[in-house]
């Protein structure tokens, strides 16, 4: 059942690039990220970025979705 959840919520949706494209033009410019920062909430993630957000986060936590509780990243 979980499997057919999840197959199901990250499987692909038809998206109509005319539609993105007015969407995208309606924000106005002073609304908009800058190159540099485009680039950085575009850029892979790494496993040296996971664990140094879960830095910030407290050890003694309820774990997640996943099971796993910050405590074990530290």
């Amino acid at each position: 059942m979980a499997r057919t959840f999840y197959c199901s919520l990250y499987s692909q949706d038809h998206i109509d690039p005319n539609s993105v494209s007015l969407l995208l033009d309606a924000i106005p410019s002073s609304a908009r990220a800058s190159p540099r920062i485009q680039s950085a909430m575009t850029a892979p993630i790494s496993f040296v970025d996971l664990l140094e957000a879960s830095k910030r986060c407290p050890r003694r936590s309820s774990p997640g979705l996943d099971g796993l509780p910050y405590q074990i990243l530290h």
